[in-house]
């Protein structure tokens, strides 16, 4: 009887095998909520948490048209779980693109419109194609009902002093924390002006990668310890994934992290060949919230 909201994203074929099917998946102990009675529907809601799948209108224009289209059937779709756009904590973007700036840019400025700063982490990833003739762009959603007030502990952002940004002004956050969960949006080797870091350096743009993420966590006063889950985008190549393990098992250690590799022709930028996004939790062996907060986290929401 399970009916989940699913996304579909077409990467690059493992070199290891014909066929190759990668799934992530998110699951809470609370009753779901769905949007629609679709076998797969386009929203779904547990506890606080609502997420949107990303294929939820029909295809028509070019990709400036589409984000607008997308943009006003989240609002719509977050509407039904009695949610908006100022509840979205984490903000996935897929788009047809071939490694360079001015592939989402426009579009990147149109998204931007629909969100009241500070606005929600993002990951903007170009693929070579997606699910259905004409799609330019798709849009996954995980939101937390209550984040638009902006008043509870529960809620914060994270933006490092230094930290990398993207080539004009945007209205997301590398870091937000919803109650004892983080999530952090996809870390690059960039600089504060979105200049490249060690371009054609796939090991040094890893590292810098995983301690921009260590970064962003430390104002939630979290650590690699507490990271449950990483996606490292990055540009296929032969050695690529067993450099990515390496790295990971070396830097962060934890044998029960969640890891996902997801190869793709290229990234958002000329030279910039890995991106990375996460999420952590609250769950070393020293307690960093108070009794009381963690019980209301708990009561309150899954996560």
């Amino acid at each position: 009887d399970c009916r989940p909201c699913v996304m579909f994203i077409p990467t690059v074929r493992q070199q290891t095998s014909r066929r190759s099917l990668s799934t992530q998946a998110i699951s809470t102990g609370c009753v779901i909520e769905l949007g629609d009675p679709e076998r797969f529907p386009a929203s779904a809601a547990a506890g606080d948490v609502v997420v949107i799948s990303g294929h939820a209108t029909a295809i028509s224009g070019d990709i400036t048209a589409q984000s607008h289209d997308r943009m006003r059937a989240l609002q719509s779709l977050l509407h039904r779980h009695n949610a908006t756009l100022a509840d979205v904590a984490k903000f996935n973007i897929y788009y047809v693109g071939f490694g360079t700036v001015d592939d989402w840019a426009i579009a990147a400025r149109v998204r931007a419109q629909y969100f009241d700063e500070p606005g929600p982490v993002a990951t903007g990833i170009p693929v070579s194609r997606l699910p259905h003739a004409g799609e330019e762009i798709a849009m996954k959603v995980l939101a937390v009902r209550g984040k638009r007030d902006g008043s509870s502990s529960e809620f914060a952002q994270s933006w490092p002093s230094g930290h990398w940004d993207w080539p004009f002004h945007l209205p997301y956050r590398h870091g937000w924390r919803c109650s004892a969960t983080a999530f952090v949006g996809g870390q690059v080797s960039l600089t504060s002006r979105a200049e490249v870091i060690a371009p054609g350096d796939f090991a040094s743009q890893v590292r810098r990668s995983l301690s921009n993420i260590e970064k962003v966590l430390a104002p939630f006063n979290m650590d690699s310890g507490d990271l449950l889950q990483l996606t490292a985008f990055f540009s296929e190549g032969l050695e690529a994934r067993t450099t990515l393990s390496a790295i990971f098992e070396e830097v962060v250690g934890a044998s029960d992290l969640e890891v996902s590799l997801v190869g793709l022709p290229c990234l958002a930028y000329e030279g910039m060949d890995v991106e990375i996004e996460a999420a952590a939790r609250y769950r070393s062996s020293a307690p960093k919230m108070s009794a009381s907060q963690m019980g209301t986290a708990t009561e309150r929401s899954p996560l």
